[in-house]
C-alpha cells in the first residue's frame, strides 16, 4: 500500500477583486456621508450694549463646579429653570440667555444645559465668563 507524502497543491487567493470592493465602498460612504451640523445652537458672544439690554429681557444661568444650577442668584433645579426660561420665551421671543459656568465645571454639564436649552428652541443664547 503506497500512502503519498505529498501535500495536495494550495491554490491561491486572488485579492485583486477584493482590493476593488473595498475601493468601491470607501467611495461610496465617502460620497454618502455628510458632514453638514443639522443638530447645533448659534452662541452670542457674551457682549451686548445697553440698548440690546434695555430691549430685550435677559436670564442668567450659572453653572457652579458642584452641579448647583441658578436662574437669576436663585439656586434651582435644571428642569425648574428650563420651564421658566420656556415660559419666558414664550412671553418675548427676543429673551436673551446667559449662560455662565464656574471654572471648574465639567464641559458635560455645560452641554445638557446647552442641549435642554436646544429644546425648548432658545435661540438668543451666550455663554459669558465668569467676572473675577
Amino acid at each position: 500500500m503506497y500512502i503519498s507524502t505529498r501535500s495536495p497543491k494550495k491554490s491561491l487567493i486572488s485579492l485583486t477583486s477584493l482590493i476593488d470592493v473595498v475601493f468601491i465602498l470607501l467611495i461610496f460612504f465617502m460620497l454618502s456621508s455628510s458632514f453638514i451640523q443639522w443638530n447645533y445652537i448659534t452662541l452670542g458672544t457674551g457682549q451686548s450694549d445697553e440698548k440690546t439690554s434695555a430691549d430685550n429681557p435677559q436670564s442668567l444661568i450659572r453653572i457652579s463646579e458642584n452641579r448647583e444650577y441658578r436662574l437669576n442668584k436663585e439656586i434651582t433645579p435644571l428642569d425648574t429653570i428650563i420651564e421658566r426660561v420656556a415660559q419666558q420665551i414664550a412671553r418675548n421671543k427676543n429673551h436673551v440667555i446667559l449662560v455662565q459656568a464656574d471654572n471648574e465645571v465639567v464641559l458635560q454639564e455645560l452641554v445638557i444645559v446647552l442641549d435642554s436649552l436646544g429644546k425648548i428652541a432658545a435661540t438668543n443664547i451666550a455663554l459669558v465668563k465668569e467676572e473675577q
